[in-house]
């Protein structure tokens, strides 16, 4: 790379506009580490790492500081070496009339040998550094490596409920959860399941629109994420892997299975290769899993994970659409335990329960997701819920459903049955 390619970058940095109608996201924080340590942004692509950091810069220079950001996805930026790093910096030196205080690299894994040039930007102590990725493994494994102790890490998720609300400039407070204005947040909670959490195709006008930037993600995710970042030779593996969570969701996902499907296709795969490629899957944000809950490792590791889109708005790709609510909404639930820090299992006995969900203080909650109650599944429902609670030690149990709320007392246990809605807007500590 020359120096003036470095300089028209860095240019274009310091003379942009501000972002029009920044909405300032509620997760996560956006404090930036000291000088001599990194902040690593990671999370799924277009979940809004980048203006993240543009709220950063803001408040950087807002308090005298003067930032950069060097996006290493910008085409130009394609035959880079580790050295060039420092073309940016001498170009902000010469074109800033304020020295640089904070540094912001966006998608730093496309920069090679990109630890060891981080280290030795922290090891000058003048910057505040922000990195930011779209692979969890390779990022934190890397950083780890290389700083030993010297950065933390935030998880960058789609929208949450709350911040979809936000969005869409509707207002919250406590008196809507028992009005009639809670009509409101059930229509706004179908939407959201139907949107998904990517900012730019929760603010797009049009469901043509919506399925184009989801349909472009999806390749993204294939080609960049995958194919070329794992070195994938068998692509059409992977992509027959990925179109089936688009439709299989929530669900338990055998290998043995899969890769028995794949043979009666014609196509051929060992176990091995579906594992690995499942493992990137995760890696890359595009999904996540729940373990069953059993004490013994051997179990866990035997027994099939519970598979959840990272977002569930993948669901509405056309040809891969699930009009299965309760799939849905318990994909939202999943990833909203992801959110808050809770891990999970599900359970598996006589009956099954979705969740098994650590909380405060080493408690544990039971949790059963069910679109509808009704005469049907109503006694299937509570007996697998407090089946699981008991044996798992739960200190409360609830049901969360589309509508309904009330509370009953049996075998000794309070169960809840919460509408969606209101538990998507409780945090982990304090209810609304």
């Amino acid at each position: 790379m020359n120096y003036e390619a470095a300089k028209a970058i860095v240019s274009e940095w310091l003379g942009r506009e501000p972002v029009p109608g920044l909405i300032v996201r509620r997760s996560p924080s956006s404090e930036i580490a000291p000088k001599g340590s990194v902040l690593a942004i990671v999370g799924a692509r277009r979940s809004g790492k980048t203006f993240l950091m543009y709220q950063m810069a803001a408040k950087a220079e807002s308090s005298g500081g003067s930032s950069l950001l060097v996006d290493f996805e910008d085409y130009r930026l394609t035959f880079l070496v580790p050295g060039d790093m420092e073309l940016f910096l001498r170009a902000h030196s010469e074109l800033s009339d304020r020295p640089l205080t904070h540094l912001f690299l966006d998608e730093v894994q496309s920069l090679p040998d990109w630890s060891r040039v981080i280290r030795t930007l922290c090891n000058r102590r003048r910057y505040h550094i922000v990195v930011s990725g779209s692979n969890a493994g390779l990022l934190e494994r890397e950083v780890s490596t290389e700083l030993r102790g010297r950065h933390t890490s935030r998880r960058m998720l789609p929208l949450s409920f709350t911040e979809y609300l936000d969005f869409k400039g509707i207002d919250m407070d406590r008196t809507m959860l028992y009005t009639e204005q809670s009509g409101k947040l059930s229509g706004a909670l179908r939407s959201y399941m139907e949107t998904g959490g990517f900012p730019e195709v929760v603010l797009a006008e049009s469901n043509l629109r919506r399925s184009e930037l989801l349909s472009s993600y999806f390749r993204t995710v294939f080609f960049n994420d995958m194919v070329e970042r794992f070195d994938i030779h068998a692509a059409p593996t992977m992509q027959r892997l990925m179109e089936y969570f688009l439709h299989s969701f929530s669900t338990l996902f055998s290998i043995s299975r899969f890769t028995g499907k794949l043979k009666s296709e014609g196509i051929s795969s060992s176990k091995k290769t579906i594992s690995a490629y499942l493992s990137y899957l995760e890696e890359a944000f595009f999904i996540h899993t729940g373990e069953l809950c059993d004490p013994s490792a051997h179990k866990r590791r035997m027994n099939p994970r519970k598979v959840y889109l990272m977002d569930h708005g993948f669901a509405a790709i056309p040809l891969a659409y699930s009009e299965n609510l309760g799939l849905l909404l318990e994909n939202v639930v999943a990833t909203e335990l992801l959110r808050r820090g809770r891990k999970f299992c599900y359970y598996r006995g006589r009956g099954e329960c979705d969740f098994i969900a650590d909380g405060d203080e080493n408690s544990r909650e039971a949790i059963q997701v069910c679109w509808a109650l009704d005469k049907t599944n109503q006694q299937r429902e509570y007996d697998s819920l407090l089946e699981a609670g008991a044996n798992a030690g739960a200190s409360s149990c609830i049901v969360i459903t589309s509508d309904d709320r009330s509370t009953f007392e049996r075998d000794g246990r309070t169960v809840e049955i919460l509408p969606a809605w209101q538990w998507l807007m409780e945090s982990l500590h304090e209810n609304i």
